[in-house]
């Protein structure tokens, strides 16, 4: 019953989307939804298909005495003293309240996936309020560019406030094939998670052209934009930084142990972490994250993620677990330390993870941290925290520590890692000596194709809720094998 409920609410949303959502709207929301010819035939009613039919590619059958094609004029010939219409005019007619009927009544493949989508949503029993388009469009000032916040490979981010008061962010969906599963497995892993380091889904909505989902709205943006900024820097004291790596070492360890699904968010980076009003970081940009079974490790062929922060293992076997995401951990932590972005460091043609090796086989480690804290830090936290930087990104995913294991190591003042960190700098000389990391650095000296896709207002507070920014990098790596 409840299927149904939600199939009709689907087809007055439909009908209330073209009421009065403008065109340019829906461009600017849905990424040009408008359907190719092979996704939807548009329905002709009986009055146009009286006066004309140009379409050659109109699906239907076929007219009596004639194939389909262009009527030039179905017009009664003139001087027919009855007034009477010829046998073939009424013909043309019945043909063409034939398409008409058969134009409405069989579906898209679009509306069959559509239809598919909201079964599964029915059966999942998502706990989530629906809202109507309606409501959201007038929450978004009518999809207002001044309320556009981000843009995506699937559709527009919004930022809205509902009649409620509550601020949120409004991530649209267009209803291409591709985008109908990726909405699909946004929703139906997100409303799973509740966690205070995971960004909340707060609601979802279904209409003719596209899905919406409504996430809580991070007043103070992404975690890069801080970082990153000469002047958003010096907001981040010590005490803060290891806020946020703390929250973010917690809210993996939840996505891998916490949530029962075993979680394997694939591409964390500091733009996927939002810093709530008091800068609590949570995790989001679930767009290509996928779930393991116990004690299952898989290998894909189809590499998607972003560069600098996917593991070797991952870029050159396709070999997936959750020590891909301890080693985009690493990366993050060791910018957050830094505030260096790790492929983009340029300082002796080192990326962040080599020069951190470096000043550690040096003994000046503690030269990594941020020069905008000017000194003022803890060293002993500091030199902690840079240690376990090091282990969650040591070439063998063995070798890397557990998410449950990184937060003892953060937290336990009493354990010494020097020796742990002592045995990884030797099995990495060992690598570098017999040559076996050579594909691995080719790929981490790929700086010039790291750049991201996704577009991103750093004045505003969503920058990415889902796969739109996974499309950074995507290829078969069979080859490789």
């Amino acid at each position: 019953m409840a299927e149904v409920v939600l199939k009709l609410e689907l087809a007055l949303e439909k009908q209330q989307s073209r009421k009065f959502v403008a065109p340019e709207k829906i461009r600017s929301v849905a990424n040009d939804v408008r359907p190719s010819n092979d996704e939807t035939i548009p329905s002709v009613s009986t009055e146009q298909a009286n006066v004309a039919s140009t379409d050659t590619h109109t699906v239907g059958p076929t007219p009596v005495g004639g194939t389909t094609g262009e009527m030039e004029n179905t017009d009664p010939p003139a001087g027919r003293k009855d007034g009477r219409k010829p046998k073939a005019y009424e013909s043309l007619q019945r043909w063409a309240r034939q398409v008409a009927f058969w134009n409405r009544v069989k579906p898209s493949k679009k509306e069959e996936l559509v239809s598919k989508l909201v079964s599964e949503i029915c059966e999942a029993e998502i706990k989530l309020p629906k809202f109507d388009l309606e409501r959201i469009a007038a929450a978004t000032n009518q999809f207002s560019s001044s309320n556009k916040i981000g843009q995506g490979g699937f559709g527009s981010v919004y930022k809205a406030m509902l009649p409620t008061g509550q601020t949120v962010a409004v991530k649209m969906f267009s209803f291409s094939t591709q985008g109908i599963d990726e909405f699909k497995h946004e929703i139906l892993l997100v409303s799973n998670l509740q966690h205070h380091n995971i960004v909340k889904l707060l609601g979802y909505s279904i209409h003719g052209e596209g899905g919406i989902l409504l996430y809580e709205f991070m007043e103070n943006g992404s975690l890069d934009t801080f970082i990153f900024d000469e002047v958003q820097c010096h907001q981040l004291q010590w005490s803060l930084r290891f806020k946020i790596i703390l929250g973010v070492a917690r809210g993996v360890l939840y996505l891998h142990e916490g949530s029962q699904l075993r979680i394997i968010h694939r591409d964390l980076k500091p733009n996927n972490i939002l810093l709530d009003t008091e800068m609590n970081p949570r995790i989001s940009g679930f767009g290509i994250a996928r779930t393991l079974g116990d004690g299952q490790s898989d290998t894909e062929t189809r590499i998607i993620g972003t560069l600098g922060y996917i593991s070797p293992e991952y870029f050159i076997q396709g070999n997936v677990s959750e020590k891909l995401d301890v080693y985009s951990f690493g990366i993050i932590l060791l910018e957050i330390l830094s505030g260096k972005k790790h492929l983009r460091y340029s300082r002796y043609d080192l990326n962040l993870i080599a020069f951190a090796w470096e000043l550690w086989s040096e003994g000046r480690a503690l030269d990594l941290i941020d020069d905008s804290l000017g000194g003022t830090f803890p060293a002993e936290e500091a030199l902690r925290c840079i240690h376990v930087g090091l282990l969650c990104t040591q070439q063998h995913p063995y070798h890397r520590p557990t998410m449950r294991s990184v937060i003892v190591l953060l937290l336990d003042k009493g354990f010494s890692l020097q020796e742990k960190v002592a045995e990884a700098a030797s099995y990495r000389g060992s690598m570098e000596r017999s040559g076996a990391s050579d594909l691995e650095n080719e790929y981490l000296e790929s700086s010039f194709i790291a750049s991201r896709t996704f577009e991103y207002n750093e004045h505003n507070g969503i920058p990415d809720l889902g796969s739109d920014s996974a499309a950074t990098f995507e290829y078969d790596n069979t080859m490789q094998r």
